[in-house]
């Protein structure tokens, strides 16, 4: 997403609503690696285990590490 609060506001609630989202809403990028930076520290999470606080994390994906199954 790209924009504001207000604009990151629509899309999650309708999510939150179930509702669906106006077209080109979200986009979807598929990276293998990617560098997150925060103005200030953040807590980061992976696999539900605490990774430490930073403000810069570089992630990189495996292969066929993660699988997200969307529905019913």
């Amino acid at each position: 997403l790209r924009g504001g609060r207000v604009r990151l506001t629509r899309p999650l609630l309708a999510l939150s609503l179930d509702r669906p989202m106006p077209p080109g809403e979200l986009t979807w990028e598929q990276v293998r690696e990617t560098t997150l930076q925060f103005e200030s520290d953040v807590m980061a999470f992976g696999d539900g285990e605490d990774l430490g606080t930073g403000r810069t994390f570089h992630v990189v994906v495996e292969p066929r590490a993660v699988r997200v199954r969307v529905g019913g």
